[in-house]
């Protein structure tokens, strides 16, 4: 009877194990979500700085190349129609 009840216990710990495993694999996963959701919003914030960064940039470049068109068109009305 004490080997059947040995017997037992071995199979119920052999099936737990897993069952164990998993729930504290489950808890670890749980308590690594909200890092990886400041990570996520941190990575997002950053992407979004640097989109607004270039398109800075970019309006920049241009206001520069329109004020260059304008004095050179500036320039030649100034030499086609002298005062």
């Amino acid at each position: 009877m004490k080997l059947r009840h040995i017997a037992v216990f071995a199979v119920a710990a052999l099936v737990a194990m897993p069952l164990m495993a998993q729930q504290a694999s489950q808890k670890a996963d749980a308590s690594t979500k909200p890092a990886d959701k400041a990570a996520q919003k941190d990575d997002a914030k950053a992407k979004k700085d640097d989109h607004e960064h270039a398109a800075a940039k970019k309006d920049t470049a241009n206001a520069r190349a329109a004020a260059r068109e304008a004095k050179k068109g500036k320039e030649l009305e100034e030499e086609t129609h002298p005062l």
